[in-house]
């Protein structure tokens, strides 16, 4: 998880009351309740707030709504949530339907609901135990269980986006520092670039997704002339001289590759007959190489 915050402050655009109906699924017989179909966001969002009022009062291609109307509430853990029906929808998908603080109607992700069942459980009559809180996660604004995991981690991210750039000169070597927005690396010192020799900021970055990378993971060089860091995490004793020994030997594995793939190719296309033309073969190759180049010209400053 990337993005998450907690708002302080959370508003539903609410549509006209109306009657949730649900049904068994091999019974011809249904139930009804009241309810007000609800779209929650952070207030300070203005963006988030046009969309959900255009949800609730309706677009322009479909005509205003009667009965919308705009609630305001501190985001205070709510312990009034009660899970009512479940929904179908295409593709296989279905969402759990919830009130809370009166007959405020909701989607709560399966996600939460497993986690509050193995958690606090549900009592008779649907009411579930505990406490929630919403949350920002992404670009969805979620109902989250209070205390659970999820929760714990939106508040260390929301507690990073009010940090500040840690300066230059506070900036340890072989330590992993993280942005606002979750990208991550390892400072490795100043060097110096050889196409423009500007002494400029070295960090090792990881082509990692959908996890934390680890020490081993981070095998790229990049030079910048400032940084976005604002949070010092792990000790990873890493060295520009570790880190650029990864990525040439990377680089000359990736040259061997394409060399063997040259060979294969010039050997298929004489099988055939044919004239081989190794352009691009040569050119992958002749890139590579240059950036091997580099990687040995770059040297730190002292």
């Amino acid at each position: 998880m990337k993005s998450a915050s907690i708002p302080k402050k959370i508003r539903f655009h609410c549509r006209k009351p109306e009657k949730a109906t649900f049904c068994w699924d091999d019974l011809d017989t249904s139930e009804s309740i009241g309810v007000i179909p609800a779209f929650a966001c952070d207030i300070d969002n203005e963006k988030t707030n046009e969309t959900a009022k255009s949800w609730a009062e309706g677009y322009s291609w479909q005509g205003k709504r009667e009965g919308y109307t705009v609630v305001e509430f501190d985001n205070d853990p709510i312990d009034d949530i009660k899970i009512i029906g479940l929904e179908h929808r295409s593709e296989g998908g279905r969402a759990y339907k919830v009130i809370l603080r009166g007959n405020y109607y909701f989607d709560l992700r399966e996600d939460v609901l497993l986690d509050t069942i193995l958690e606090c459980g549900i009592t008779k009559g649907g009411r579930l135990r505990g406490k929630f809180i919403f949350c920002q996660i992404g670009s969805q604004m979620k109902i989250v269980r209070y205390g659970s995991k999820l929760h714990d981690e939106a508040i260390k991210l929301t507690n990073r986006k009010n940090l500040t750039k840690i300066p230059n000169k506070e900036l340890k070597i072989g330590y992993k520092y993280k942005t606002k927005s979750g990208e991550t690396g390892v400072y490795l010192g100043r060097a110096k670039d050889p196409t423009d020799n500007k002494n400029k900021l070295v960090f090792a970055g990881a082509w990692v997704w959908n996890r934390e990378p680890e020490k081993e993971d981070f095998d790229q060089i990049e030079l910048k002339n400032s940084h976005s860091y604002v949070e010092e995490l792990d000790d990873f004793e890493l060295t520009f001289d570790i880190v650029r020994k990864k990525k040439i030997d990377q680089l000359k594995k990736w040259v061997k590759e394409e060399e063997d793939r040259k060979y294969e190719y010039i050997k298929n296309q004489k099988e055939k007959g044919w004239n081989a033309s190794t352009r691009y073969h040569d050119n992958n190759i002749h890139e590579r190489n240059e950036q091997i180049e580099y990687y040995k010209n770059l040297k730190t400053v002292e």
